[in-house]
């Protein structure tokens, strides 16, 4: 990649060297680029999905997977810094305590007051986390045969 951002400068006269680099450089990202998705494409193939299997694996976290989607909302409102250690403060009770970090964040002054526990339970819900992947998943899935 370095050739090739080194040769998107433009020369008036272009001397020998810079532009002939291009020419070995280019076909073998290319032959990299395919072989990454060949690979890609037979580990998607054959992978199975259980959602239930999922959920229930970050359930056992009870909410701390999703800590930092609650600290960056509070931070809105009471700064980053603050928001950071409160909600790391409550995250090691919900560790000490073995409860649901909902739980500590709805009771919390300090959260409460700024979030409501609807938005808190968005918040903490890994399935509104999701981002680009929903988007991309079905194509991965056409890439593969997949249905």
């Amino acid at each position: 990649m370095a050739t090739l951002y080194a040769s998107q400068l433009q020369q008036h006269e272009r001397a020998l060297g810079g532009w002939q680099a291009e020419w070995e450089t280019l076909p073998e990202l290319i032959t990299l680029v395919g072989g990454a998705l060949a690979q890609s494409e037979a580990l998607v193939r054959d992978m199975q999905v259980f959602p239930q299997k999922m959920r229930a694996d970050l359930d056992i976290t009870h909410g701390l997977i999703m800590a930092e989607a609650v600290t960056l909302a509070l931070a809105e409102f009471i700064g980053k810094a603050e928001a950071h250690h409160h909600i790391e403060a409550l995250c090691r009770q919900a560790l000490d305590r073995h409860c649901p970090l909902v739980d500590l964040l709805a009771a919390d002054p300090q959260v409460s007051q700024y979030l409501s526990r609807e938005r808190l339970t968005t918040l903490l819900d890994p399935a509104t986390a999701t981002g680009a992947p929903n988007a991309c998943a079905p194509g991965a899935g056409a890439l593969s045969g997949a249905t």
